[in-house]
């Protein structure tokens, strides 16, 4: 491993989309080359990665470049072919390159039926659940078992919103699908929180959190993240505490987000794991001493963690979802606003198009408290709708 005093020369990000244009931006902070593996030469972290290797995450060909390339190997998206990270997992152990998090953890997390699993033998509390293999569901024997409504999610494939279903009634059991995945509780009323920890090389951690989340509800994806989120003293402690055990458990490097569940009665349950930076901290880029994107740097490149503390009362993070009349901004270019009179930053990914629902860039704001901080928000996300985003490039 090639290194410039004792950091590392050059990373590797598989995926490129808007969190390893945030990466790579810490990256370079830290004098640290940067290489990014995405099927799409133009994707959003090329204009801030020193290279681009163009090839799919299931490519193998494309996964040795970049290990050639890289002294560490990260990551902004589960969803990598096993066969990728196996392939990493084994340079790894030969010492050509570090894999950070380890190739075994990726592929436990990436499979939500392992990864509920996982955190059942960990004794950690999460909301019951069955694995189905695919083919046809006993209904009844789920709604026996569940209630209704029950929750489905694909055990692969699954991110922003895919691969995750509501099943409401009876009549929408035909819907099911005949798929590997897990069905599990609805958790009523439940507010959901998450909490982001941070893991080093020495195994010191750093927390972000809870943040509040309020999801669409139709396509499951985040719309808000509140910081810090309106809960008890008590539930931060519980929710800290279970994300503290999921990180030292899995026992590798870099930051992960623990969501969570927080029932009416204050239980706070563990919803799912994901071994990356996350949507819920890009709030961390202006309230935090260190954001999200360079803790998990400093943690994969082996240096000390960061203060991890929020140096304002609150922030409010909203996503700036694909939505109809916004079309015409999608061939608008990357770019990052802060306007400091204001406590406004507009982050716009540079994305092409997608589906509804697609995430295109985001809004956070600070405030004396949160609802300063939401009406802020509100204001910059009807900007961006009704001027246009030349009212912040």
């Amino acid at each position: 491993m090639a290194t410039k005093g004792d950091l590392p020369v050059s990373v590797g990000i598989v995926g490129g989309g808007q969190l390893a244009h945030f990466l790579c931006g810490a990256a370079r902070r830290l004098g640290v080359t940067s290489v990014v593996l995405d099927p799409k030469a133009d994707c959003p972290a090329a204009r801030s990665a020193d290279r681009v290797v163009a090839g799919a995450l299931d490519d193998l060909a494309a996964a040795a470049e970049l290990a050639d390339a890289c002294d560490v190997i990260t990551f902004d998206v589960e969803t990598v072919s096993p066969e990728v990270l196996r392939y990493l997992g084994g340079r790894a152990e030969d010492g050509c390159v570090r894999v950070a998090p380890g190739a075994q953890v990726m592929l436990m997390l990436q499979n939500k039926a392992l990864q509920k699993q996982w955190l059942v033998r960990q004794g950690i509390a999460t909301p019951a659940f069955v694995q189905l293999a695919g083919g046809p569901a006993d209904h009844q024997a789920l709604v026996e078992r569940f209630g209704l409504p029950l929750v489905q999610k694909s055990a692969t494939g699954g991110f922003d919103g895919r691969g995750v279903q509501i099943i409401g009634d009876e009549s929408a059991l035909v819907r099911l699908w005949e798929t590997p995945s897990i069905v599990e509780a609805f958790v009523a009323d439940a507010q959901e929180i998450a909490v982001l920890v941070a893991r080093g090389l020495d195994g010191a951690l750093a927390f972000y959190g809870p943040i509040g989340l309020d999801m669409d509800p139709e396509d499951n994806v985040l719309t808000t993240a509140v910081a810090p989120a309106p809960v008890s003293d008590q539930v931060s402690r519980e929710a800290r505490r279970l994300a503290a055990e999921v990180v030292t458990g899995l026992d590798t490097i870099g930051l992960f987000a623990v969501e969570m569940f927080v029932t009416p009665e204050g239980r706070v349950l563990v919803n799912e794991v994901s071994p990356r930076v996350h949507n819920a901290g890009h709030y961390t880029l202006e309230a935090c001493e260190t954001s999200q994107f360079m803790q998990h740097m400093r943690a994969v490149l082996g240096l000390p963690l960061g203060p991890s503390r929020q140096r304002v009362p609150a922030a409010v993070m909203r996503n700036l979802l694909l939505r109809p009349g916004l079309e015409s901004l999608c061939e608008v270019g990357g770019f990052d606003s802060m306007d400091p009179r204001t406590g406004t930053a507009v982050h716009w990914y540079g994305k092409s198009g997608g589906s509804p629902g697609r995430k295109m860039g985001h809004v956070t704001a600070l405030g004396s408290d949160p609802q300063a901080a939401a009406r802020r928000a509100d204001a910059a996300v009807r900007a961006v709708s009704t001027i246009g985003l030349e009212a912040f490039a």
